[in-house]
């Protein structure tokens, strides 16, 4: 069902919170990981069951398919910036700054429009 208020902010806080877990151990791992194409595949993974975890909030109302789904985008999303961001050095593409202000612009736009596109669709 419904939510209160001060469970959806403590929903979103704690997506906030495994966010920043996630980072912490990402900078940690990050080492020893060989690519960070195997990263990606796992972020994509979690994304995506994450996303069926809201779909069947929403068929079942069931409030843990919502806090599960929040805290696997928590995780998901953790990694997948600075992942991406370290795809561009094992294709010995020269990072500049001019690369690097282009693929900032890019993850901004796609940030702000992602969500948008999405919300004409609803």
């Amino acid at each position: 069902g419904a939510m209160e208020l001060s469970s959806l902010a403590l929903l979103s806080s704690v997506f906030w919170a495994v966010v920043t877990a996630g980072r912490v151990a990402w900078s940690a791992f990050a080492a020893s990981v060989s690519s960070a194409w195997h990263a990606l595949a796992f972020d994509a993974s979690v994304m995506v069951v994450s996303g069926l975890s809201y779909l069947g909030y929403e068929l079942l109302q069931s409030q843990w398919l919502l806090w599960l789904g929040t805290c696997g985008l928590g995780i998901a999303i953790a990694s997948s910036v600075p992942a991406a961001m370290a795809l561009p050095a094992e294709g010995d593409v020269i990072i500049s700054p001019n690369v690097m202000l282009v693929f900032n612009f890019a993850m901004s736009l796609g940030e702000l429009l992602a969500p948008y596109t999405i919300g004409l669709c609803f």
